[in-house]
């Protein structure tokens, strides 16, 4: 069954299965080269991994299909989506109805044999209107060719100081700090 996304119809049927042990994890460049950049100009995809849904359509990034991801790191998804400008300012829009998706630093060039081939940013979501949202725990790194995206999606769990967990799980012991002589 084919269906109509952002990009136009893609082809749902294929089913992507990666053996056991493997998983889908590809790096910036591959997301750009091997991907987004076939998907605007409309070529075949390596897989149909992948999904093209309208994003910002979604109210919270918890209503995303990300369990449909099998073949990637649990709380963890892969879509096509694409930018709109926000009141033809030039910036896009990034807001749902119970939030936003804020960017956390500078913008990195993606490069492929010596040449620019696309962007990335890293946006984590906030609860609420701008500029008094509280941050959650969900975090996309964009994939950006002009105003078309590939966006990993994931969860991130709590974390602690991996470091003095490990010493508390194994009972080692704790390291002092002294001065030198």
């Amino acid at each position: 069954m084919a269906s109509q996304g952002v990009f136009g119809s893609i082809n749902q049927e294929e089913e992507f299965d990666l053996p056991l042990g493997y998983r889908f994890s590809p790096n910036g460049q591959e997301i750009i080269v091997q991907y987004l950049t076939k998907k605007i100009l409309n070529q075949r995809l390596p897989s149909n991994i992948i999904k093209d849904i309208d994003l910002y359509a979604y109210d919270h990034p918890r209503q995303l299909p990300i369990g449909e991801f099998k073949n990637c790191k649990p709380d963890e998804g892969y879509f096509f989506t694409q930018l709109e400008n926000r009141d033809g300012k030039g910036q896009p829009k990034r807001t749902t109805k119970s939030g936003y998706w804020k960017d956390t630093g500078k913008v990195e060039q993606i490069i492929w044999n010596n040449s620019i081939v696309g962007f990335k940013k890293i946006l984590v979501f906030y609860e609420g209107k701008p500029p008094t949202g509280t941050r959650s725990r969900w975090v996309m790194h964009e994939f950006r060719v002009v105003n078309y995206v590939a966006c990993k999606i994931h969860h991130k769990k709590e974390s602690g100081n991996k470091r003095s967990e490990a010493g508390k799980k194994k009972n080692l012991p704790v390291r002092k700090k002294t001065k030198a002589c």
